[in-house]
């Protein structure tokens, strides 16, 4: 075997690595794009049903677990930070009198087909939540995203990693439309609402 024939069969293999790492690549982007399309796609179906059904709805996200589902009330519900700040912290809220109003109404899961519990495929991990009621980021815990009756949405943006952080794409959800804009990106909700 020359030298020469050695030099171009090391370049076919480096050729044929360089090939299958890029497609690698792009079949990791494209479980990405499908993960942050199909949760955009919920995300818009619950807007329209808290309004067109008169429901509270939030989405519940949990970091530890790497999982995401949605629950429902009838009941009147108004966000309370400080409630909201235990959830996220996994601390459960402590008795209190009766005469005070009930922080957090009864959600239930939402059973229906299109409202499955979701678990983020292998690789996919959420990165943080953002919302409009809380002063910081959850990166640990749950993390809840509301729709009211009146068509308002909690501004949020929900951010996912990819097992090394190098990999980032974001969903925010806008208040008054319900709509979804999806960046290829990391995002943080102060920046993007100036």
């Amino acid at each position: 075997m020359t030298l020469i024939e050695l030099l171009v069969g090391l370049a076919i293999v480096a050729l044929m690595l360089g090939i299958v790492t890029t497609s690698l690549d792009g079949l990791f982007e494209t479980n990405f794009k499908k993960t942050t399309a199909r949760l955009s796609s919920t995300l818009k179906y619950l807007y329209n049903k808290a309004v067109t059904e008169r429901l509270y709805l939030r989405v519940v996200f949990d970091l530890d677990e790497q999982s995401y589902w949605v629950e429902s009330t009838s009941e009147v519900y108004v966000i309370n930070p400080e409630v909201a700040q235990k959830a996220a912290e996994g601390v459960k809220e402590e008795e209190e009198e009766p005469e005070t109003p009930p922080e957090d109404a009864n959600f239930s899961k939402e059973e229906s087909y299109l409202l499955k519990p979701v678990k983020l495929p292998e690789g996919i991990f959420f990165k943080d939540v953002q919302t409009s009621y809380l002063n910081q980021k959850v990166e640990l815990g749950r993390a809840f995203l509301y729709f009211f009756p009146n068509g308002y949405a909690t501004p949020t943006m929900i951010n996912f990693r990819d097992e090394e952080d190098e990999i980032n794409y974001s969903l925010e959800v806008k208040p008054y439309s319900g709509r979804v804009v999806i960046f290829d990106e990391y995002a943080d909700l102060e920046k993007e609402a100036k």
